[in-house]
């Protein structure tokens, strides 16, 4: 959802902004949490919690592991691909979705796209850091 108001929190943090004109949030989180939760579009017009939206997605924070099946099962539900489905189910989804051949099997051309996903987003969060830190001043010269 284009420029939609989000709340995201992780480690007892709370951090609101808005989706970029695509949809996309991008945050990059350096605490180690194995988890968050994002909240998006708001029901009411309330700067201060309780905040209260429409959607709610727990996310899952761990490094892409193709081989583990939980761990693919926590990748594809943080594309939307959720738990409540079973996994052959949402890899036919995904594979449609995405104009591979649809098998509902983790085959090779799945795995590559999977990993391209991934991957194109571990690349925008780490321009937006590089970005961010050209900006910076020097360490002692920060608050």
């Amino acid at each position: 959802m284009p420029n939609v108001d989000y709340e995201l929190e992780y480690a007892g943090q709370r951090t609101k902004g808005k989706a970029d004109g695509e949809g996309f949030v991008r945050v990059g989180l350096t605490d180690g949490s194995e988890r968050c939760t994002i909240r998006w579009e708001l029901l009411q017009d309330a700067s201060e919690p309780p905040r209260l939206f429409n959607y709610e997605l727990e996310l899952f924070l761990e490094p892409l592991d193709l081989e583990r099946e939980e761990s693919l099962c926590h990748h594809l539900h943080n594309l939307g691909y959720g738990f409540e489905r079973d996994l052959e189910r949402n890899l036919y989804d995904f594979q449609a979705h995405h104009g591979l051949d649809v098998t509902g099997v983790l085959d090779e051309p799945t795995k590559t796209k999977l990993r391209k996903i991934y991957d194109d987003i571990l690349d925008e969060v780490s321009e937006l850091d590089s970005a961010e830190s050209d900006d910076a001043p020097p360490d002692d010269h920060r608050t």
